[in-house]
């Protein structure tokens, strides 16, 4: 195969900056032929077997060339050949902007693809069973399985407290497992006196299968049933606690088999959203699979809401925290807003004592409903036996 040096090759390129990558390859390889043919005959039968127009072309137009001239009369002579191969043959400029724009096109569609194909991993980054303290042995705690209505199993830590006057399901974020939240649930327990659930939704930690929206919501109405029947309540009268991604399950629990409170943790009013801000040259609302449209789903809970959020939270924006709860319809709400707390910083200790009084005040309106229904039902009596 005939090669020519990178000086040579340069040259032609800066000889013929119009041509196409198939046109200058052809110079090229004529360049080669008339450069290291040894007689003019040679040349003439290479350059007729190359069966091609601008072979022909450039060849006439250098049909008198003496091979013992010196290079540079070699350069001039190819560059007249080349600059009328290209006068001859010169490509619109329509055709190469077209040519530009398709490539572009195909290159953004391609990536289209390839997010799309891996929303799955984006979406539910979630660790390794591998990873995290999964035998703390200061934890008092029961490993249970919850089995949802398809017939598929979901793992979880159940903490049960002695003497508990409140039961707590906690929804954790997509990058973490349960086994990451041993010191939480102690504190979650021993802090408001409470039997406290945390499970792993599908794909995650020791629960198998592969997250998706709908499955995840399905595994989160089997862990609020499966805690209420152990507890001994009705699912309505657990308090529902969601962060990030569980603020968007404990919402649709909420919904669809309420709650005695609900506390959301920086989390957003549509998956949707969330993702377009971060991907805005993408067409994602029209492709994102997992909606989490919680903002039209707690339109249908009218239960108390406390919902914290940080203005620096760059994984969640603010503006999106706000939205949800702006369309919650309950005016039992409150929105406690941080300055300086991110998407991952810790909480303060006041924010804990603003849902130990949350608590408290949704059981005091509770206490004082009860007293109310039964002191109609003492007037009721007294009214029963006065009457003849």
């Amino acid at each position: 195969m005939l090669r020519i040096s990178r000086r040579n090759a340069r040259w032609i390129r800066r000889a013929s900056p119009c041509l196409t990558s198939t046109r200058r390859k052809r110079a090229k390889k004529l360049f080669a032929l008339l450069y290291f043919g040894d007689s003019l005959a040679n040349c003439e039968l290479l350059a007729g077997a190359c069966d091609g127009p601008s072979y022909s072309l450039a060849f006439r137009a250098s049909r008198d060339w003496s091979f013992e001239a010196g290079m540079h009369d070699v350069k001039l002579n190819l560059l007249q050949a080349t600059f009328e191969f290209h006068r001859l043959e010169r490509v619109p400029m329509w055709k190469r902007v077209r040519r530009i724009l398709l490539g572009v096109l195909f290159i953004y569609l391609g990536v289209v693809v390839v997010v799309a194909a891996l929303e799955g991993y984006l979406m539910y980054p979630a660790p390794t069973a591998a990873q995290g303290d999964w035998d703390p042995s200061w934890l008092e705690y029961e490993d249970v399985e919850i089995t949802t209505q398809a017939g598929n199993k979901i793992h979880g830590w159940y903490c049960e407290h002695p003497n508990a006057t409140r039961v707590i399901l906690l929804c954790h974020g997509n990058g973490e497992h349960v086994a990451y939240m041993a010191e939480e649930l102690e504190f979650v327990r021993e802090k408001y006196q409470a039997s406290v659930l945390a499970f792993d939704y599908r794909g995650y930690g020791k629960s198998p299968g592969k997250p998706f929206e709908t499955g995840i919501l399905a595994d989160g109405d089997a862990a609020q049933e499966w805690l209420a029947e152990r507890a001994g309540v009705e699912p309505g009268d657990v308090y529902l606690w969601g962060r990030s991604l569980g603020g968007a399950v404990a919402v649709h629990l909420a919904a669809k088999n309420g709650a005695k409170g609900l506390v959301l943790d920086r989390t957003f009013n549509s998956m949707v959203d969330v993702a377009a801000s971060h991907y805005p040259w993408l067409p994602v609302r029209l492709l994102l699979t997992n909606r989490y449209p919680s903002e039209k789903r707690i339109k249908n809970y009218n239960g108390p809401l406390l919902q914290f959020h940080g203005q620096p939270d760059r994984v969640v924006p603010f503006r999106f925290g706000r939205a949800l709860f702006e369309s919650a319809p309950g005016e039992d709400k409150t929105f406690v807003e941080s300055e300086d707390m991110g998407h991952n910083s810790p909480w303060p200790a006041k924010y804990f004592a603003q849902v130990e009084q949350f608590f408290q005040a949704i059981e005091l309106l509770e206490q004082q409903a009860e007293q109310q229904q039964s002191d109609v039902g003492v007037q009721s009596d007294e009214g029963g036996e006065g009457s003849p």
